[in-house]
């Protein structure tokens, strides 16, 4: 019976939600500029490492930057890096949308990450919010 415990257990994602895409050409709701994460990776894997995993990074409001997942979207699955903060997108009890940092009553996260546009074609999708699992890597 316990080894079917560990591998029930094995099997729960570390992040499970809605996941979109950011950082696309014309994103009107990304902001330009560094991410929140450039100046810690870039000072601890160097300038061309830290761009190797911007092209496949990941925005998350919580796990440390650099964190390594891999994440799965039906038979398809690929390897991220967190490189940024977010989503902020939030859903108010009607139904609207407004970006934010902070919660308020009745509302909820619009999606647990953020794709970078190469992460989202590997999962099979390029726009829109779709439902992905990630183990945490390393």
């Amino acid at each position: 019976m316990l080894p079917y415990i560990i591998l029930a257990y094995l099997m729960i994602p570390d992040v499970f939600g809605l996941a979109g895409v950011y950082g696309f050409p014309g994103d009107t709701l990304d902001r330009p500029g560094p991410t929140a994460c450039q100046a810690t990776l870039t000072a601890r894997h160097g300038k061309a490492a830290y761009l190797r995993m911007l092209a496949a990074g990941v925005a998350h409001r919580s796990l440390p930057c650099g964190t390594q997942l891999r994440l799965v979207r039906g038979e398809r699955a690929t390897d991220a890096w967190v490189v940024d903060r977010g989503p902020f997108g939030i859903i108010g009890p009607l139904g609207r949308w407004r970006a934010g940092k902070q919660l308020r009553r009745g509302e909820a996260w619009r999606g647990a990450l953020d794709l970078r546009p190469g992460v989202a074609r590997r999962l099979g999708f390029s726009d829109g919010l779709f439902l992905v699992g990630g183990w945490i890597v390393k």
